[in-house]
């Protein structure tokens, strides 16, 4: 399996050749830019390069270091040079201090985070026609082994930007589950307080059991198991 690399790049003013974002990135230069000038968010980056795109320009990217293998290391690095251009007095649109571990947003970002969630009243219905195109489309996505590399990446770096607190959090609230137990024919036979619980009585594998919930397996112990 081919090894993740990580590259920390900056976007550059094309007219002003000021330093304005600096990002970490495991996919090309190319396709990371991209992404930012297709980007339709609100935040000060995203409103950057949109006046730029606006004027029929786009930002400069390039490669600060590249050939990172380790996410610890360079979520550290863009800490570090977000830190550097800021003190060399470059206007960066980061709206936080890097690393994806460690994100800290400042009281104002926040408040104005909180503000935005509390006057949304909207909730998005989506018709049973989209809801199956939209489905057809990711099942038709992911019959592509490449996307579905992509995915399992991006996967990763996700779970390995958690922290040892969160990782934990995360396996007792998998563990403090109530399960569902039936039989191959769905007849329901028990319910059991946890993951755990359901394990040892039944001397059964909490990974196998877990799959089964998740649905990664059909059966596990000669039974089918279901979150409640």
């Amino acid at each position: 399996m081919e090894e993740v690399k990580y590259t920390i790049y900056k976007l550059v003013d094309p007219t002003s050749k000021e330093v304005r974002y600096i990002g970490l990135t495991f996919n090309s230069l190319k396709q990371r830019l991209r992404s930012h000038y297709s980007e339709k968010s609100k935040s000060h980056k995203s409103n950057w390069v949109q006046s730029l795109r606006r004027q029929g320009l786009r930002p400069l990217i390039e490669a600060i270091e590249s050939d990172i293998s380790s996410y610890d290391d360079v979520c550290d690095r863009e800490i570090h040079y977000i830190e550097k251009y800021k003190s060399e007095g470059h206007r960066l649109t980061n709206m936080a201090s890097g690393g994806n571990k460690n994100k800290k947003m400042s009281k104002e970002t926040r408040r104005k985070m909180s503000e935005s969630a509390k006057n949304r009243d909207f909730k998005l219905v989506l018709s049973e026609e989209t809801k199956r195109v939209l489905s057809d489309k990711s099942k038709k996505r992911f019959e592509d082994y490449n996307e579905r590399e992509k995915l399992r990446i991006s996967n990763k770096k996700y779970e390995d930007s958690k922290t040892d607190d969160q990782k934990l959090e995360d396996i007792l609230k998998q563990n403090n589950k109530f399960v569902l137990q039936y039989d191959k024919e769905m007849n329901f036979i028990c319910e059991y307080p946890s993951i755990n619980n359901a394990s040892k009585l039944l001397s059964i594998d909490v990974s196998n059991i877990i799959k089964c919930c998740k649905g990664k397996v059909k059966s596990s112990g000669g039974f089918i198991w279901k979150y409640k």
